[in-house]
């Protein structure tokens, strides 16, 4: 009874290590795709081409070839057909995977696209993950000229009549006390430990001039500066000239005449806390009144604003 068990026992365990053996492929298949990997690229580009037991037949001549860049590696399988090698290759690149019993010669190897060999398949890099992008608010202010929408925001007013604030991209004022008359006004503020002035006048369409006030006076050019005057000023200044915003400060705002004497000065001299939130088309009413007009039979509405262009027909 015992010696007929232990052969009951003997016979399961190898049956199931009979079943468990893999099937190695012969000289002359193709590769087994299912066997192989290719890593996602590393920070260099550099990807691992490996393949597991089964993945080509054993002690096979193999050409890997990146077929956009043309880069070859050559190596062997072993006694599994198992096999690994690096190259460049990130993102979706193709490469021909190809085993054969006898190598490439020399004089072959240069030969664009598929080498001679046994036969070959083609593996595609997967596409690199990427986080998810979580798209920031837009700060719901509309450069119109029209302040009512501050009163939403919490310690924005600085005092002088001016409010104020920044997000990641610009900076934005309001100024409700203005003088009758004026010719052009000056905002300076500090970026990281550098003052700057942008002048502008916000009744016309046209770029802003901007200079570096200190440490040392230069004109830097224009900027597009975002500027509307009607029951009060509202300015949205970009920081796209400075590569960096961490620490910004609105220092003073100054009203000038002709010229360029000071019709006004507000010395404000105050940090500001960054809004994570990004630039933007906004718009607190949503969509506008239009004047309705038709096109080809249909009805179109639109209503828009150009001071800068001369519209045609065209």
């Amino acid at each position: 009874m015992r010696r007929l068990l232990v052969l009951l026992i003997t016979l399961i365990l190898t049956a199931g290590s009979a079943k468990a053996q893999t099937v190695l492929p012969l000289p002359g298949d193709p590769p087994n795709l299912s066997l192989i990997t290719i890593s996602e690229a590393d920070a260099a580009g550099i990807v691992t081409i490996s393949g597991t037991t089964g993945a080509l037949f054993p002690n096979a001549y193999v050409v890997i070839r990146n077929l956009y860049t043309q880069q070859t590696a050559y190596l062997r399988t072993g006694v599994t057909g198992s096999f690994s090698t690096r190259m460049r290759g990130d993102g979706n690149t193709p490469f021909w995977i190809s085993p054969s019993i006898q190598g490439v010669p020399e004089n072959e190897r240069g030969r664009l696209g598929s080498l001679p060999g046994g036969e070959g398949a083609i593996l595609y890099g997967a596409f690199p993950q990427s986080a998810p992008v979580t798209a920031l608010p837009i700060t719901p202010i509309a450069i119109d000229g029209d302040a009512s929408e501050w009163i939403n925001f919490s310690d924005t007013s600085v005092g002088g009549g001016v409010s104020t604030l920044r997000n990641l991209d610009s900076l934005f004022v309001a100024i409700t006390q203005k003088p009758e008359t004026y010719a052009w006004l000056e905002i300076r503020f500090t970026v990281d430990a550098i003052n700057y002035g942008v002048s502008f006048d916000p009744r016309q369409v046209q770029p802003a001039t901007l200079q570096r006030v200190n440490p040392s006076v230069r004109d830097l050019g224009t900027l597009t500066v975002a500027a509307r005057q009607s029951s009060a000023i509202e300015a949205r200044i970009p920081f796209s000239f400075s590569p960096r915003s961490d620490n910004v400060q609105l220092d003073s705002i100054a009203f000038h005449d002709a010229d360029g004497s000071i019709v006004l000065d507000i010395p404000l001299a105050v940090s500001l806390t960054v809004r994570e939130e990004n630039d933007g088309i906004y718009r607190a009413q949503g969509v506008m009144d239009g004047t309705r007009f038709t096109l080809a039979g249909t009805i179109w509405s639109a209503n828009s604003r150009a001071e800068s262009l001369e519209l045609a027909a065209g």
